[in-house]
């Protein structure tokens, strides 16, 4: 595979706060939670930015962005390859591919018609978008296609259980907002 570098724009800087654990820590799980070879599953709630949403510009200059509000775990990152890469490493790339994940899909900004539209995307794009992304963050090639590698072998059975409905694919497409239909959910308007 070939990556090149995409960009980022916009701050997530307090945009992110921990808001507790999930609770079905039981098992196999609970015994690798026990000796720190496994992180507790953290949740965390995104908010974009108010006046500079997160967005990510891919090398051919689309641009898009993750969903103004949702719940993630800020990268699933084992705690014994922390020393490999740390889940803030690549904060923005995570956050992105989270989002693109649970959902899915991104907000894509289309120039003809000046507005923010939810399109779906493949699993291989949103993989494609968090190493590309990775490498516009400054890192290096070599833990990106680490990363990369992992993510686009064992993803697919997260990928599976975020199947979005076809209620909210018709949501999202139908109204040109995302989140609560709110006026400030909808991306780059000021609430």
């Amino acid at each position: 595979m070939i990556l090149k570098a995409g960009r980022w724009e916009g701050s997530i800087e307090g945009c992110i706060t921990f808001v507790g654990y999930t609770d079905w820590e039981w098992g196999f799980t609970n015994w690798l939670v026990r000796r720190g070879w496994y992180r507790r599953n953290e949740v965390f709630e995104y908010k974009a930015h108010p006046t500079a949403p997160l967005t990510y510009i891919r090398p051919d200059g689309t641009r898009k962005r993750p969903d103004n509000h949702f719940l993630y775990d800020l990268g699933s990152v084992p705690p014994i390859f922390d020393w490999m890469v740390g889940r803030t490493d690549f904060i923005k790339s995570f956050t992105g591919h989270d989002s693109d994940y649970e959902h899915q899909g991104a907000w894509f900004w289309e120039p003809a018609k000046m507005t923010w539209t939810f399109k779906t995307m493949s699993r291989e794009d949103a993989d494609r978008d968090l190493a590309e992304g990775a490498l516009g963050e400054g890192g290096a090639r070599a833990k990106v296609i680490a990363v990369w590698t992992v993510v686009s072998r064992f993803g697919g059975p997260v990928w599976a259980d975020r199947e979005v409905t076809s209620v909210d694919k018709e949501r999202k497409q139908g109204d040109g907002r995302h989140g609560d239909k709110d006026k400030e959910d909808v991306p780059g308007v000021d609430g």
